[in-house]
């Protein structure tokens, strides 16, 4: 120890400067480890949430199908299946009340196709059929998408596609804008779509499509289909999966004698129905994510 009125050597000075501040870095270093322990317990935490929640709701909604899928069965297949008024008042209650969580395309199909058959056609049943899915596709819209992320296509005429002319027609193209709501830190792909018609059924009131979706940037094709649109096919259930965890849906909103028109809705996966849940490792990186941020 030096003696009084002496001064102090480096040495002694940096000696005595390290024992102030060893308690310093021992109560950093503590504050470290219980912030990393509490961040890790938070993401186990959050793992686990996950987890009950998928398998919860995955429960749910088989417990849900489990049920319709037996009054389907009774309903439209069983004794009174040739009871035209039955079905569709039972498609009516089922659309209005289950249509973001059961696919009921095939059975307004069917039951239209029924009603065409019928000598003469019952108009007045195709016409219920047309409406109740005509309502349902325009809440489905509106519950999925915002208005600046819905768009019209319009097919003028009919002539081009015309049973032996097998020219198509382009009736929208447009770069799709940046998801609103991404998940945050997510590399946005900048994307085209090319809507196409290929054929018309004034029959069933209906028109072939092909969707194609190519990536910009680098150029590339993350999309190429062909399917039939008829007022029959719902948007939350009957969409296209897209990068940047995106759908995509084509809507027939309006069927005339030698025109269509044609509603393109873009949205996030996280809007579609329990039947359209998002993978499991799609969760957990949008989580890894979130945790690292």
């Amino acid at each position: 120890m030096a003696s009084p009125g002496s001064k102090l050597s480096g040495w002694e000075k940096a000696d005595i400067l390290l024992k102030g501040l060893l308690p310093l870095a021992v109560a950093g270093v503590g504050y470290w480890a219980t912030s990393y322990l509490a961040e890790r317990q938070r993401t186990e935490a959050t793992s686990q949430f996950y987890t009950e929640l998928l398998t919860k709701r995955e429960e749910a909604d088989s417990s849900l199908r489990k049920e319709m899928f037996k009054y389907i069965i009774d309903k439209f297949l069983g004794s009174t299946q040739d009871n035209m008024e039955n079905q569709v008042l039972g498609l009516e209650l089922l659309a209005y009340n289950f249509h973001d969580s059961f696919d009921l395309a095939p059975l307004f199909k069917a039951a239209y196709k029924k009603t065409l058959e019928k000598t003469p056609p019952r108009k007045d049943l195709q016409a219920r059929l047309v409406t109740v899915s005509r309502e349902i596709a325009d809440r489905q819209i509106a519950s999925l998408a915002e208005a600046d992320h819905r768009w019209g296509a319009g097919i003028d005429s009919f002539e081009r596609m015309r049973k032996g002319d097998s020219r198509s027609e382009i009736v929208f193209s447009k770069d799709l804008p940046p998801p609103a709501d991404a998940a945050k830190g997510a590399a946005y792909k900048p994307m085209n779509i090319q809507l196409e018609a290929l054929a018309v059924d004034s029959k069933r009131d209906a028109v072939q499509v092909r969707l194609q979706v190519r990536g910009l940037d680098p150029v590339q094709t993350f999309v190429d289909a062909t399917f039939w649109v008829s007022y029959f096919d719902f948007p939350m259930l009957d969409n296209t999966r897209l990068p940047n965890r995106q759908r995509l849906a084509v809507v027939l909103s309006q069927f005339d004698t030698d025109s269509a028109q044609l509603t393109i809705v873009y949205f996030p996966e996280t809007r579609a129905s329990l039947k359209e849940k998002p993978y499991f490792d799609e969760l957990i990186e949008d989580m890894r994510r979130r945790n690292v941020q």
